[in-house]
């Protein structure tokens, strides 16, 4: 499962609704009611939540388009 090793890629990369998300599944431990094979279900789909972030193509650049007179050579 390598949970530290997720949970520390998921802090370098900023994702906070991650963090908080395994914060609020590790504080269920303290519960009673709270049973194992949950607690097992919730960590095993957080960290594919993970991997599924970790495997999406990184975001397209936002490269800005000069404006037509500022084109080289196109001054009026």
């Amino acid at each position: 499962m390598q949970l530290v090793t997720k949970i520390n890629e998921v802090y370098k990369r900023e994702w906070f609704d991650l963090l908080d998300k395994i914060d609020q599944i590790t504080q269920t431990l303290g519960y009673a009611e709270y049973n194992r094979q949950q607690f097992r279900a919730e960590i095993i789909n957080w960290c594919e939540e993970v991997d599924s972030r970790l495997n999406e193509p990184p975001p397209e650049p936002i490269i800005p388009q000069p404006l037509s007179e500022e084109l080289f050579g196109t001054e009026v």
